[in-house]
């Protein structure tokens, strides 16, 4: 062991290749009796590199397993969590509408509230089973309530009751803010939960979905003409509606675009041009606020370091 040492210490004293060098009188190659020395480590350090990368590549399949199946859990708790919500909905939409069970209420606004009732209901208690984060609120991407409120509440109500007041006398404030919390109701479920699930699909086959499960919902299967128009109104909806949900994110205001087909069921010039008010200062804001919106992202932008 001493002999070798001194030659290392040789190797490190006369770095030249070849050199040969005496030692006890004994004449050696130094950098030959190194690679010998040294030569048997190769296989080990290439064994030892072949085990790591498979240790590696073991580690990145075993997280690519685990992320497949966490995706397969997923895929399954949004179809168990849908299905709980649409036999509840479904399940409160035939008692109410149905049957004698709102008979004994004499309140036209409490029946109407009951009867629409049923999405909603069945979105909050998937929501609440399957710790589902329900994206959508009142406010939406506006700055404070009080914008959604005042765009899509107040000023229909007090177009509406002003046209009911010169036409007929009155102003039917109740009846006008029902059907606006009916819609809301309604939206909580179709658009709040139902659309929110369906964003991994194709736009158009999530569109399709809400539509089918609306449609059926109303639980009116007469194959007529008047039924066939309303299924298409529904697809229209639901592709408009889920528009105005993803730039607002405010329930609110996609209860407001829910209620026109409540509001003016029945058209004449008058409601022509109250509808296309509405909707044209309903546009105008949702194109407003998105301007904004970049204004602001802009200017974040430019300000960050």
């Amino acid at each position: 062991m001493d002999k070798i040492n001194e030659r290392l210490l040789l190797t490190a004293k006369y770095p030249q290749v070849g050199q040969r060098c005496s030692v006890d009188g004994n004449f050696v190659n130094l950098n030959a009796m190194l690679r010998r020395k040294f030569i048997g480590l190769i296989p080990t350090c290439v064994y030892l590199r072949n085990v790591m990368a498979k240790c590696k590549d073991d580690k990145s399949n075993n997280m690519n397993t685990q992320k497949e199946i966490e995706r397969i859990v997923d895929k399954r708790i949004t179809v168990i969590a849908i299905i709980v919500f649409y036999v509840i909905a479904v399940l409160l939409r035939y008692l109410t509408n149905k049957t004698e069970l709102l008979a004994g209420i004499n309140s036209t606004f409490i029946v109407t509230i009951l009867q629409g009732i049923g999405p909603a209901i069945g979105a909050l208690v998937a929501i609440k089973l399957f710790h589902i984060h329900f994206k959508m609120n009142l406010k939406g991407n506006f700055a404070n309530i009080l914008i959604p409120l005042s765009i899509y509440w107040l000023l229909p109500a007090i177009l509406i009751g002003i046209v009911a007041y010169f036409a007929k006398g009155t102003f039917p404030l109740i009846a006008i803010f029902t059907v606006l919390i009916y819609g809301l109701l309604e939206e909580i479920g179709w658009r709040g939960f139902l659309q929110q699930l369906l964003v991994p699909l194709p736009k158009f086959v999530g569109i399709l979905i809400i539509t089918i499960l609306w449609f059926v919902w109303h639980l009116n299967f007469n194959l007529t003409s008047s039924n066939i128009i309303f299924f298409f109104i529904l697809l229209l909806g639901s592709w408009g509606i889920g528009l105005v949900a993803e730039k607002t994110n405010s329930l609110l205001a996609v209860a407001a675009f829910h209620s026109l087909n409540n509001f003016f069921a029945e058209l004449n010039l008058q409601t022509a041009i109250l509808l296309t008010i509405l909707i044209t200062v309903w546009i105008i804001s949702i194109i407003y606020r998105l301007k904004l919106e970049k204004i602001s992202f802009k200017s974040n932008h430019n300000t960050s370091p």
